[in-house]
This record gives structure tokens, sequence and C-alpha cells, in this order.
């Protein structure tokens, strides 16, 4: 071990060491190099991140998991056939009569990251071509940022640490939506049908910006959990009423059935058992109407 290493090696121990509250102090032992000189070394630093988010008062607070749904991305990217032979040797006639090993050298399989993006690419062009002729500069642009933003989001979600790859990833979804924002003035109905081969939702900025702190992020949580207990209560509810709906439908019809034999029978007129139904309904009514002036009336009193 070289005294470079060794000093790169105490900071990064003294700095994971400092923090908020005291750290106990680990068993220490010498190393002795080849000059005769020893070094104090900790025996179990420790040098492992965690995806927390220290605090001023020393607490930890755990961090959401990475999402890119902003974007508006509905699909994620589709996986390509490795026996696909690669876009830029399709035009190749004598390929077609080439021995195996050819095609295969020639295949998706044996192309390196940058032939497979650039082969992506030049499909989503081919397709976009086909739907809006030759004179779709634009929707080349959108669909050739779409293709890079899917990878990119493959890639920023496994490799977590790549700071770079997600700075690039949030300009380029910035400037698609600037040229849906251009697509969307000019041809509204060419706007949407876009959104729909490339499977992407268009989210505009909001009109106003208003800050949202902390506490106040946590309240509306709170409200949202509650709203939806209170609307599973009430689906649940409901479907009890349904339950109980059939039941007392199948009860009324049973009812009206003996109710109309027994008119049948005494040769009544049904016509006359509805109007006094109606004439006491009305005459309730009436009655509670009178009481809630009456009650009114003594309140202003």
């Amino acid at each position: 071990m070289s005294l470079r290493h060794i000093k790169q090696l105490s900071k990064a121990l003294i700095l994971t060491h400092i923090g908020p509250k005291p750290l106990a102090t680990p068993k220490r032992s010498n190393i002795v190099l080849k000059s005769g000189k020893t070094f104090p070394y900790f025996s179990s630093p420790c040098l492992i991140q965690s995806r927390t988010k220290s605090t001023i008062s020393g607490s930890s607070v755990k961090r959401k998991p990475l999402s890119f749904d902003y974007s508006g991305d509905l699909v994620t990217r589709s996986s390509l056939q490795e026996s696909d032979i690669l876009n830029r040797f399709k035009d190749v006639t004598e390929l077609e009569n080439a021995p195996e090993d050819v095609k295969r050298i020639c295949s998706i399989g044996m192309a390196s990251g940058v032939e497979i993006k650039k082969h992506r690419i030049e499909e989503m062009s081919n397709r976009l071509e086909q739907l809006f002729g030759k004179d779709c500069h634009r929707e080349q642009m959108i669909g050739k940022l779409t293709v890079e933003i899917r990878s990119l989001i493959a890639h920023c979600l496994q490799f977590r640490s790549d700071k770079r790859s997600k700075s690039i990833l949030v300009e380029k979804i910035q400037k698609r939506k600037k040229y849906m924002k251009f697509l969307r003035r000019e041809d509204y109905e060419r706007f949407e049908w876009l959104l729909d081969e490339l499977k992407i939702k268009y989210i505009p900025p909001p009109a106003y910006y208003k800050f949202v702190s902390k506490r106040q992020k946590r309240k509306i949580e709170v409200k949202d959990a509650a709203y939806a207990v209170r609307q599973s209560k009430i689906d649940a509810l409901k479907k009890k009423l349904e339950a109980e709906k059939e039941a007392f439908m199948q009860e009324k019809e049973e009812i009206l059935a003996e109710i109309q034999k027994e008119a049948e029978k005494y040769e009544l007129d049904p016509e006359l058992f509805k109007q006094s139904l109606i004439r006491e309904r009305e005459k309730s009514k009436r009655y509670v109407l009178a009481k809630d002036l009456r009650t009114a009336d003594v309140e202003y009193e």
C-alpha cells in the first residue's frame, strides 16, 4: 500500500466519522510499512453509502424512489429481437444468400450500444416518415428525443449514481416538451396523432407556481389518505345497498302481485289507491312545510 493510498483512506475515514452525533471509536491496528514506519488504521471503517438523507438534528429520512413519471411516457423502451438485421444492412441484397455467421455479425445481437441506439432512431424516423410524410421535421425531432429519453430512463433507474446522465435526461425531457408545445400551437390534430402513435401524455406547465412546504405536503398526504378511507367506506356501503336493493325489489314485486290479486278479487279500482297515496304525500309535505315556517317565525321573534 503506497503512501498516497494511505492518505486518501485516512481522509475518507475522517469524513465518515464526522457527524452531528459522536461516534464510537472503533478498534485500531497498526500497519507497518516497508520503511519501518507505522500508521494507525481502523479495522472496520464504515464506507457503505446508505440511501438516506441526513438532517440537522441527526435523524435520517428515507429517500423516495427515483421516478420519471413527469416525462409523460406511458410505455417503456421496447425490446428488440437479437436475430434481426441492423437497419444499415437491410439494403444489402447479398446478405440474403450469405452464410449464417455473416448474418449473425450483421444482427442486433452482435451490435454495440451506439449501433443499437442508431438503429432505434432510424426505425422511429422511418415510421414517422410513413405516417406524416417527408417534411415532418418537428415530428422527427420529437421521435428521436423519445427514443433517447426511454433509453436514458432505463439507464438512470439501473445506475442511480450516474448524475451526469440524469441531468442530460432532464434536459431532453424539457426539450421535447418545448417541441411538443410548438407542434400543439401549429396543428392540434397532428399533435394528438403523434401522441397516440408515440404513447406520450402531454403535461402542460402550471399557470401559477406556488411553493409548498414540507408541512403542507404532509397535510395534503394526510387529507388524501382520509379521503381515500372515506371513499372506500362509501363504495362498501353502495355495494351493500345494491345487494339489499335486489332483495327489496323482489319483495316489492311479490307484495304488488298480492295487492293486484286482492283488487281483482274484490273488484277494486287500483287508480283510486294511487290517487289517495298521492294526496296523503302532498298533505304530509304541506304539513312539514308549515311546521318549518312556524319554527322559523318563533326563532325570528
